[in-house]
Order: structure tokens, then sequence, then C-alpha cells
């Protein structure tokens, strides 16, 4: 081998420098750089705090199911003056012959209708978002009440000398 074509400490530098230049330039690296960043954070979080995450999950998952169940109601064919002819709905009401009150079909075409199975879902939508937002508030106060109560500890310690 050629010894003036051997890779040197110093061309190993140029490489590495033109390389980061190069590649700090490409929007699709940083955002892969930033999700493994997020991701090594959001698994550290979830080791931490895993009932705190799935009461997150669980009610942030409720309060999405919530905002989008009209809509999807009305993409299966619930609509306000009744299943639209053709429909999944339709088809479905036809299997059921008499539809009953109290069963799904009937609680679906209220949602579509805007009966009172719309407060219901307006209802579980905002318990959802409480509970994906207020343990984690209550957890931060909490965290931020205890740095402060060591804060101040160490406040009277140094002015005490304890």
């Amino acid at each position: 081998m050629d010894s003036s074509r051997a890779l040197t400490p110093a061309h190993s530098t140029q490489l590495t420098a033109f390389l980061n230049q190069y590649l700090s330039h490409q929007p699709w690296l940083r955002a892969l750089t930033g999700s493994r960043y997020l991701f090594a954070q959001l698994s550290d979080y979830i080791r931490k705090h895993p009932f705190l995450f799935a009461l997150q999950v669980f009610g942030a998952t409720t309060c999405i199911a919530a905002l989008i169940l009209v809509p999807v109601l009305g993409a299966i064919g619930f609509s306000a003056a009744g299943p639209v002819a053709g429909s999944a709905a339709a088809a479905w009401q036809a299997s059921l012959g008499i539809v009953e009150a109290g069963t799904l079909f009937a609680w679906c075409q209220s949602a579509a209708m805007g009966g009172a199975a719309v407060s219901t879902i307006v209802t579980t939508g905002a318990l959802g978002g409480a509970l994906a937002t207020v343990p984690g508030l209550v957890h931060a106060t909490a965290q931020k009440v205890a740095d402060g109560g060591r804060q101040i500890q160490q406040k009277l310690r140094s002015v005490w000398k304890w």
C-alpha cells in the first residue's frame, strides 16, 4: 500500500470536521438526533414515573377519543337526521331490525343527533384531559415545593451555620 495514501490523524480530523459540518446542515439528521434525545428523555421519565405516565397516556387517549368520536360517527353514516342510506350505519340498523333504547346503536345515533350521548362524550373528554394534565401538575408542584424547602434549609444553614 502506498504510504502517501494512508489515513493519518490529520486526515481523520479533517474528515471528521467535514462530516460534522455537512451533517449539521441536514435537517433530517437534526430531527433524528433530536428524536433520539427525546426518546431517551421519555424512557427516563417512564422509568422514574410509571404510574404517572400511565395516567397521562390513559387521559390523553380518552380525551382524543372523545374529540374524534362524533366525526367518526359521521364518517360511518350516522347523521342528525338518522343513518345515511347506503352507509355502514344503515346496514347495521338493517341487521338489527327494531333498535331498542340503550343499545350501542341507539347511543351512537344519539351522539350523532346531538342528544344526551354528546354530554357523556364531552364529560369523558374533559375528564380525560384533566387526567392527562392534573397528575403531572401536582407532581411538578410537589417537586418544586420539595426543592424550595431544601433551598430554604440550605439558606438557613448557611446563615445560622447549622
